[in-house]
């Protein structure tokens, strides 16, 4: 059985799990529902093993159209994550695990350890981060152990585009100046470019 074939396997098991807690099938292994402020998103990764297994994990996240749409204008991809985790960072210990599934008689024990996961740890994760003012407030912290997993560049333009959406222009470099000061010159670069997008007219940060 091919990768393919196996991925469509998993994924008519998993569906019906994910469509009773309100997500939807968007793409092959990923699964979308609304959220607050954005769009919640299950994205699952799958590999076949040297001895045919397929094994497979999952990122949970959510996507702000409004934040993206100033953050990647340019960005083609709609399931890509604004903020959000692989699951293994979530549990505890945050050690990288994976499934393993074969179609057939483990359909049953995949499916239910699944569900558990994303009830105790995803579902909660995305009802807390789809609340854009929730996502600043991480974001203005000063422990990184709340940026998700975004460098401190990808913390400072994110932080800055969803300042922009929920303070509007004027108000969304304000405070500011210590974050972009401790970037690198290259990041601080990329907040630059950025700031110009989205606040043309303002005389920078």
């Amino acid at each position: 059985m091919t990768r393919s074939t196996q991925a469509e396997s998993l994924g008519a098991v998993l569906g019906p799990m994910l469509a009773e807690r309100g997500f939807s099938r968007a793409d092959r292994l990923c699964y979308t529902r609304k959220e607050r402020d954005g769009v919640g998103i299950l994205a699952f990764a799958a590999r076949v093993d040297r001895n045919g297994t397929l094994r497979f994990t999952f990122g949970v996240g959510v996507r702000f159209p409004a934040v993206e749409a100033l953050l990647h204008p340019a960005e083609s991809d709609p399931f890509r994550f604004t903020v959000g985790s692989p699951i293994h960072l979530l549990r505890t210990p945050r050690t990288y695990s994976e499934w393993q599934f074969r179609a057939g008689a483990e359909d049953a024990t995949t499916v239910q350890d699944v569900a558990s996961i994303v009830d105790s740890i995803a579902v909660p994760y995305l009802e807390r981060i789809g609340d854009l003012a929730a996502v600043q407030a991480d974001l203005e912290s000063a422990d990184p152990r709340h940026w998700y997993t975004l460098t401190p560049g990808e913390r400072a333009t994110t932080l800055l585009c969803i300042r922009v959406c929920l303070q509007g222009k004027d108000g969304a470099v304000r405070g500011l100046a210590d974050i972009v000061g401790e970037l690198s010159a290259k990041d601080r670069r990329l907040f630059t470019e950025v700031l110009q997008r989205v606040t043309p007219t303002s005389a920078g940060g």
